[in-house]
């Protein structure tokens, strides 16, 4: 089979034209992309390069029962809900009167039913007795 030599002119020129117009395709900017790492004036910001760390919430109680206070399982495990407990006698500040108390507590319920879902507590006191069984807290 002959080719013609006006076809192959054509399809000659066809194919540098394409790849002509596949090489020049990104144009070139005169920008300067730096990044932290390459510019040497660079000035990071700690608070938005920093890991973002989740604000754990405060129950405030009058004694440390049912709290598994000390134990790290229970710890860990209240971190992972958003909560820990804190444990202040009665008259001193935030625990200077019961209803004070008792509104900082609900407001910070609330929360962590949004935060965790309906059913949190119960998935909480899964954890509780776990940690309280496994670590040897409780006696009898």
């Amino acid at each position: 089979m002959i080719i013609r030599s006006g076809t192959t002119l054509f399809l000659i020129s066809t194919i540098v034209t394409l790849v002509k117009l596949e090489a020049f395709s990104q144009k070139i900017t005169s920008e300067d992309y730096s990044t932290q790492a390459t510019d040497p004036n660079a000035r990071p910001d700690a608070h938005k390069m920093g890991p973002k760390k989740k604000k754990n919430l405060f129950i405030i109680k009058n004694n440390p029962s049912g709290t598994l206070y000390g134990n790290e399982c229970f710890k860990e495990a209240s971190h992972h809900f958003g909560f820990e407990y804190l444990i202040v006698p009665d008259k001193v500040p935030p625990n200077s009167n019961v209803f004070k108390r008792n509104l900082h507590n609900l407001g910070v319920n609330v929360l962590l039913f949004f935060r965790n879902g309906p059913f949190w507590k119960l998935r909480m006191k899964k954890k509780f007795k776990n940690c309280k069984y496994g670590y040897g807290d409780f006696v009898g």
